[in-house]
């Protein structure tokens, strides 16, 4: 499993608890040291570019003391500057809850499809028009793509064929 946004690191730790013995959960944040990397576009939604800058602030998070922390590997980086190459085809699950921006959530979706093998499913979360610039990329690539909207959520969801 991999996580574009780790925040506290509570959705980290639930995908961890639920992970096969074996199963490990990668998942990437900027450092709040780093903060001067992250790269925001002009057309950027400026509310959401300020909470993701706000969600950075953690470098110890929620499972750091618990048992689920030997099943995750913390990676810290502006999610733009990530290299997924050595990661390509490899996850059967990926969740892209990171900056809601536009070009975020391009970039992370890029790479996410990349990401993922063959059967594997990507969730979008924040799919909702106060998150304006999730909700419009959302909706444009569901015309290019078969995304779904789960029903009485904001998560979207899209399958990889097998």
């Amino acid at each position: 499993m991999f996580e574009f946004g780790t925040c506290s690191g509570k959705t980290s730790h639930i995908m961890a608890m639920n992970a096969p013995k074996e199963g490990r959960v990668y998942t990437l944040t900027i450092h709040p040291s780093q903060l001067e990397q992250l790269s925001f576009e002009n057309d950027d939604d400026r509310l959401h570019e300020n909470i993701a800058k706000e969600e950075a602030k953690f470098d110890i998070f929620y499972y750091s003391d618990l048992s689920t922390s030997k099943k995750i590997e913390q990676i810290f980086s502006d999610s733009k500057q990530f290299d997924e190459s050595k990661f390509r085809d490899s996850f059967d699950l990926i969740l892209i809850d990171g900056a809601h921006t536009r070009s975020y959530v391009m970039s992370d979706s890029k790479k996410a499809f990349s990401m993922l093998k063959k059967g594997g499913v990507i969730l979008w979360h924040d799919y909702k028009p106060e998150a304006p610039d999730v909700f419009s990329y959302l909706n444009e690539l569901a015309s290019e793509l078969p995304l779904r909207h789960i029903s009485g959520t904001d998560f979207v969801i899209f399958q990889r064929a097998s």
